[in-house]
């Protein structure tokens, strides 16, 4: 099973009786480590593969890893949590009733655009890209200070907008279910029994959400 590992991968792949982090440079195999460790956990039944919850960044590295886990150890990935934070995040959404329309970066910046002219603010000094643009960085930030009033104003409207269509943008996708975990004691010990182990592939790349 660790024949293609190094011994620091094989020993991080081993160690799962307290937190890791693992620190290494760029291709040197941390997702490959990541993914042998979940096959790891399997073949020696320490846990289940609903009680894993890894995350990843794109759905390709999702997607890659649950084939390698099947490659690895010949198994069925039908009860797997294995993807994006956004992806998980909706899905567990989902399962308490709360399916929002999600809208993408186009809908959000037509959305920005149509409040933008509603508040008769210049489209030339307001663009509705770089303002949605803005909105996502505002809500990724652990600052919610506003350049501006006519930006907060937009911000509010757009928010407010999101919540009477039912709709949430990709931030609000991880934002909303945050807001579920702290608000629903129920819920949120729901999770923390379940998972046993929770494994995030590049993980320096996560922010305050």
């Amino acid at each position: 099973m660790f024949d293609s590992l190094n011994e620091q991968q094989k020993k991080a792949v081993e160690i799962c009786d307290k937190n890791l982090l693992i620190i290494a440079g760029a291709g040197s195999g941390k997702t490959k480590t990541l993914t042998y460790k979940i096959a790891y956990i399997l073949k020696n039944n320490l846990a289940k593969p609903y009680e894993i919850l890894a995350l990843t960044f794109t759905n390709k590295a999702a997607d890659e890893m649950k084939q390698r886990i099947v490659n690895i150890i010949n198994t069925s990935i039908e009860n797997f949590y294995i993807g994006t934070f956004h992806a998980l995040s909706l899905r567990f959404l989902r399962k308490i009733g709360k399916n929002y329309t999600i809208y993408d970066k186009h809908d959000q910046e037509m959305l920005v655009k149509d409040i933008i002219q509603s508040l008769n603010l210049d489209k030339n000094k307001f663009s509705p890209s770089k303002i949605s643009s803005y909105i996502s960085k505002l809500k990724n930030s652990a600052n919610m200070e506003f350049p501006t009033k006519e930006i907060e104003k937009i911000y509010n409207m757009y928010e407010e907008r999101l919540v009477n269509a039912n709709a949430a943008d990709f931030d609000n996708i991880l934002i909303n279910f945050i807001n579920e975990l702290k608000k629903n004691d129920e819920l949120r010990l729901k999770f923390q029994n379940q998972f046993k182990f929770i494994l995030i592939d590049e993980y320096q790349d996560t922010n305050n959400i």
